[in-house]
């Protein structure tokens, strides 16, 4: 059996590459930023490691307030929040970013290990969508095009 080929080991392990996204990388191209909010750092490893190649630039936030902050002063296109996070939970920084007339129409995914349990919560912050983890990040990025398509 023949082995992979270390690009091709990365395309198994991350979404495939698209040549839109190399293009628009290389000739740095207005990008969209995502923030992605967690207190994991494995997390926002993998997180980063799937949206960098289709073309996103990920911002960092490893709580809540500094999430918030972040959100005030670059403007993120989209936001991935964990629920759980140091400072202020996921969904008090939602709310914050939906009430703020300068934040309130950047789009929140809010993502949790907690389970359904924490559905009500989430979406009633204001968040778009709520995912619970583990998930697929195939799932995740189609989640990312169709709401930030939708805003």
């Amino acid at each position: 059996m023949k082995t992979p080929s270390r690009q091709n080991r990365g395309e198994i392990l991350n979404f495939p590459r698209k040549k839109q996204a190399d293009t628009a990388l290389q000739k740095g191209k207005n990008r969209k930023k995502i923030l992605i909010a967690d207190d994991e750092p494995h997390m926002v490893k993998l997180l980063r490691l799937n949206l960098e190649p289709e073309g996103y630039e990920v911002i960092e936030a490893r709580d809540g307030q500094e999430a918030y902050q972040l959100a005030l002063e670059t403007k993120p296109d989209l936001i991935l929040l964990d629920v759980i996070v140091p400072q202020k939970n996921g969904t008090e920084v939602c709310r914050a970013i939906k009430e703020n007339a300068a934040t309130s129409h950047i789009p929140v995914i809010l993502i949790t290990g907690r389970g359904e349990g924490m559905r009500k919560a989430c979406l009633e912050s204001g968040a778009e969508l709520f995912l619970t983890k583990p998930f697929s990040p195939l799932r995740l990025l189609a989640e990312i095009h169709r709401v930030a398509e939708n805003k």
